[in-house]
């Protein structure tokens, strides 16, 4: 029957180890046109560029082209108060699908992502208005924000930080600003401990 829904059932065997795959007889298949593979033990030895899900042994899911990435700060000065900069992450972890660069994630599929952040900051002075992170996509503005006049001296050391699922359009992109308000000096620092993280959920 699955032959009638647009797949097939095809199975092998390696090492006394049987494989089953689906793969899809058309370019609208129920699969999207690729391929998953379903092993009763651990499958590291079947590597396909173009598999989409793959179930372990133990029952682990994994979807090698989920886009994903990580990135880490390089450490950062000059934030000009009453200015929103964007936030240098030079350093990927990694950036499953090739979608991160040059500081900027772009989506390349419609959905829903989940981001996370944490920008550790140094040096916030209590005479400006405020600080703020920002994660800036193409349909919408998340802040998280500081206002340090309460305190009786700066601050050495502070953790932002941001996790929510946001709605993403095709080539919609996101990144990360520090808002720095008026009426201080320009002294804050981005410690290198600082990063930056998505991946699509749906």
């Amino acid at each position: 029957d699955g032959y009638r829904h647009g797949y097939e059932l095809e199975n092998s065997h390696t090492g006394g180890t049987t494989y089953s795959m689906f793969t899809t007889n058309s370019s609208d298949g129920v699969f999207g046109g690729g391929k998953f593979a379903i092993a009763n033990a651990d499958i590291d030895s079947i590597t396909a560029a173009n598999t989409r899900l793959v179930i372990d042994s133990s029952g682990a899911v994994t979807m090698p082209l989920q886009p994903a990435f990580l990135a880490q700060g390089n450490g950062q000065t000059d934030f000009p108060v009453n200015t929103a900069t964007t936030l240098d992450f030079e350093n990927e972890q990694f950036d499953q699908g090739a979608d991160f660069s040059s500081n900027t994630f772009t989506a390349p599929v419609t959905g829903r992502y989940l981001f996370a952040c944490m920008v550790y900051t140094r040096g916030l002075d209590i005479n400006t208005n405020y600080y703020q992170i920002q994660l800036i996509t193409s349909n919408r503005t998340i802040s998280a924000g500081l206002g340090t006049s309460g305190y009786d001296a700066d601050m050495l050391y502070f953790p932002f930080s941001i996790s929510l699922l946001v709605d993403m359009d095709l080539n919609d992109t996101a990144v990360l600003k520090m808002d720095v308000g008026s009426g201080g000096a320009n002294q804050l620092i981005v410690e290198s401990e600082t990063y930056f993280s998505g991946y699509l959920v749906a």
